[in-house]
């Protein structure tokens, strides 16, 4: 988790991420990650939310059986 910390304060900061417009989404279940790691993600997310040049995505805790568990369980309490 230090590795994926480092990288992100990098993002943060990088200017070809900026430059380039790159759109940073992590998706997965970033619930489980450290607190941290979490509120970098969401500094990265918001700091790159308008862009769209280009997109870059992350994967975290993320398994395809419970991203289906996931959108049932939001489709059921609509």
């Amino acid at each position: 988790m230090n590795i994926a910390e480092e990288k992100f304060r990098k993002i943060l900061t990088d200017e070809r991420i900026h430059k380039n417009k790159v759109h940073v989404k992590v998706i997965g279940r970033t619930n489980m990650l450290p607190e941290s790691l979490q509120q970098l993600i969401s500094d990265v997310e918001k700091s790159t939310a308008n862009y769209d040049g280009q997109f870059l995505n992350f994967a975290f805790a993320y398994g395809a059986r419970a991203e289906i568990v996931d959108a049932l369980v939001l489709l059921l309490k609509k």
